[in-house]
């Protein structure tokens, strides 16, 4: 008797988690689409003790221009009043428990896609973190950072992508010492979702975030090619040659280095980056009839026609945006071998955990649905 070859465990778990996955995407990306689906109301976080809290009534605009998913952070110049967090409706609204302090008139600052608030709670050593909150679900806040016990915060600022924070800290004062000296200052960064910050300044002088830009790099770019690699040293460099071999020779519009042709080395790509990767690869195929093996970070496109792609995604779904979007052009994409190493710097906020490939494999399967639902797939490549 045969018996039938037996699954391995981590593969079994793997599909397990890429369907849940998918099907959230679908169920997500659907209700986005539908116009009968009501947004969720904000409920209040702190109850307000002034009638200054309370934002002017008027009459809410349609709800096809204004929804509850965003607000506005607002505060009043009288009473004692705290920060507001509105939604965009005016209804509901939650107050947050902020402390003022020098920079930061309300030590919180709102994402640039009005999505969420981030907001210093607490003011005592040892007691003091940063915070994340949702405008459509109020809550307590998700605390991302605590400070150390002998720093206090001072300021933040969202980058332009509302995928990290970017603030400051300083020495709490001393007892004695001269008004308006600082000591043991720092700037740092930390992604929005939480984990590790990372420092990139230390001393003794003020520091003030003021903005943190994410997507100035192609319009400050010059040239009429434009070329895209990670800068964590897992990429060759040298191999961008090759890359731009068929825009130059005029048989190829964007080129995309495939990883898994080129030669990989050990322990470069984990397992479960490996499997997402070829996920999203085989859905590509199957809505738009794109044959690849690997959504390629290290390409090259040309600036008139990334011009016209009118790109919107931020994060993890931009690289496929810029597929799709090509590809309803009847752009001609390639793909050549590329190598790929395990990276020398830093750690991966996609590869390196698991829960981070599982937020990156949701967005970006996120937007290859949208896509897809949207109508934009109607032109099928025919597979060579």
């Amino acid at each position: 008797m045969r018996l039938a070859p037996r699954i391995p465990v981590p593969f079994v778990l793997l599909s397990a988690t890429a369907l849940v996955v998918v099907a959230l995407v679908v169920v997500g990306v659907l209700a986005e689409r539908s116009p009968t689906v009501a947004e969720p109301t904000a409920t209040p976080l702190v109850a307000s003790a002034s009638p200054a809290t309370t934002a002017p009534a008027s009459t809410p605009p349609a709800a096809s221009v204004l929804s509850d998913r965003f607000g506005f952070v607002w505060a009043s110049q009288r009473g004692s009043s705290g920060v507001n967090v509105q939604p965009e409706t005016g209804q509901g609204g939650f107050e947050l428990p902020t402390q003022d302090y020098r920079f930061s008139a309300c030590s919180c600052a709102a994402s640039l896609d009005g999505t969420r608030v981030a907001y210093w709670a607490g003011s005592t050593p040892g007691a003091t973190e940063l915070r994340v909150v949702d405008v459509a679900r109020p809550g307590l806040g998700t605390a991302i950072y605590k400070p150390p016990v002998d720093q206090r915060w001072t300021a933040l600022a969202w980058s332009n992508d509302s995928s990290g924070i970017l603030f400051s800290l300083e020495g709490w004062p001393t007892p004695g010492a001269p008004v308006g000296v600082v000591t043991n200052t720092a700037l740092l960064v930390i992604e929005a979702t939480g984990g590790t910050a990372r420092t990139l300044a230390t001393g003794d002088s003020l520091y003030v975030p003021l903005g943190w830009d994410r997507a100035a790099g192609v319009a400050a770019a010059s040239g009429d090619l434009l070329a895209f690699m990670d800068g964590d040293g897992s990429f060759v460099p040298g191999e961008l040659t090759a890359l731009l071999a068929p825009i130059l020779d005029g048989s190829a519009d964007l080129v995309l280095g495939t990883r898994m042709h080129g030669g990989m080395a050990a322990g470069a790509m984990p397992p479960h980056q490996r499997f997402g990767n070829q996920l999203v690869a085989r859905l590509m195929y199957g809505l738009y009839g794109l044959c690849l093996t690997d959504l390629g970070p290290f390409r090259v496109i040309g600036r008139d026609l990334l011009n016209t792609l009118d790109m919107r995604e931020m994060t993890y779904g931009w690289p496929v945006e810029m597929i799709v979007k090509a590809a309803r052009q009847g752009a001609r994409i390639v793909e050549l071998p590329v190598s790929y190493r395990p990276r020398s710097a830093g750690v991966s906020k996609v590869g390196g955990t698991v829960r981070g490939t599982i937020l990156a494999t949701y967005r970006i399967l996120r937007t290859t649905f949208r896509y897809a639902l949207g109508g934009i797939a109607q032109q099928r490549r025919p597979r060579t």
